[in-house]
């Protein structure tokens, strides 16, 4: 059987297939979206955000790193996205599937603009 095709953070256990036809099959019988708890929905949100992330002269990254840079002691932060055009454009994305969002949720963009010395809007 060939693998599915799935995007896979690294020392994340997240997996965002692709193929929502996959994700369907694998989660076929599931509640309805509403229904689930947002642990779950999260990462099915995240998969279509990626899917839609598309486009020429577009790259997709994410970001991981320590809160302080090289200081593993302190928190990771992460932003789910990062879509640069080969102009140089950058566009952090954080998606959030909740009741209420914190400013603590989007601890990431903060993070990236201090890491890259960049202001996005």
């Amino acid at each position: 059987m060939p693998p599915v095709d799935c995007l896979a953070y690294a020392d994340s256990p997240n997996y965002c297939p692709h193929d929502l036809g996959a994700r369907n099959a694998i989660f076929r019988g599931a509640p309805s979206l509403w229904e689930s708890p947002p642990e779950h929905v999260g990462p099915l949100i995240e998969t279509l955000a990626q899917s839609v992330i598309r486009g020429p002269n577009l790259q997709v990254h994410f970001y991981r790193d320590h809160e302080k840079p090289g200081d593993r002691g302190t928190r990771i932060v992460e932003v789910d996205y990062v879509v640069e055009r080969i102009r140089g454009d950058v566009l952090p994305i954080e998606i959030k599937f909740r009741r209420s969002i914190s400013t603590e949720d989007c601890f990431g963009l903060g993070a990236i603009g201090l890491a890259t010395k960049r202001r996005f809007v």
